[in-house]
């Protein structure tokens, strides 16, 4: 499952078609669905412990995925929209980066590499402007584009 990111001006229906989507194929049991939406305020351990919550543990407590034999797909709506810190970082998009690109994260409250599995990432977000920023080279680099006119 390769990440994918639909992009597309104000109010052409990304997050409604996305949603919809989800949501049946949810219903059909074909997945375990994980919806975010981020804002400004948007911090990277309440993104953590979102994913975190709706995951279980696997074989060993180190492994994390989605219940059963499902597949998670993790939904995040206006993905755009966290302020940049002074360094220039959003820390909630790296948090995902570092999942696509290493497949998991550290637990933060034992420091341990913990690997989610089975689980990708789909994101949605108007073009940048009005308070919706640009998004780092290296984190665009895992997704397959899409555009809604």
């Amino acid at each position: 499952m390769r990440p994918a990111f639909i992009t597309g001006e104000t109010g052409v229906g990304k997050s409604m078609i996305l949603r919809n989507m989800l949501m049946r194929k949810q219903t059909q049991g074909a997945i375990s669905l994980i919806s975010l939406v981020f804002s400004a305020t948007t911090s990277s351990l309440e993104t953590q412990l979102t994913i975190e919550s709706k995951l279980e543990p696997k074989k060993f407590k180190k492994i994390i995925g989605p219940a059963g034999q499902t597949k998670g797909i993790i939904f995040v709506d206006d993905i755009n929209m966290p302020i940049r810190e002074e360094s220039g970082a959003q820390p909630p998009i790296e948090l995902l980066r570092q999942l696509l690109t290493y497949g998991g994260f550290y637990n933060r409250a034992k420091p341990r590499w913990m690997e989610v599995i089975d689980t990708t990432v789909v994101c949605a977000a108007g073009p940048p402007g009005g308070g919706r920023n640009v998004l780092s080279q290296r984190f665009m680099q895992r997704f397959s584009m899409f555009c809604i006119p």
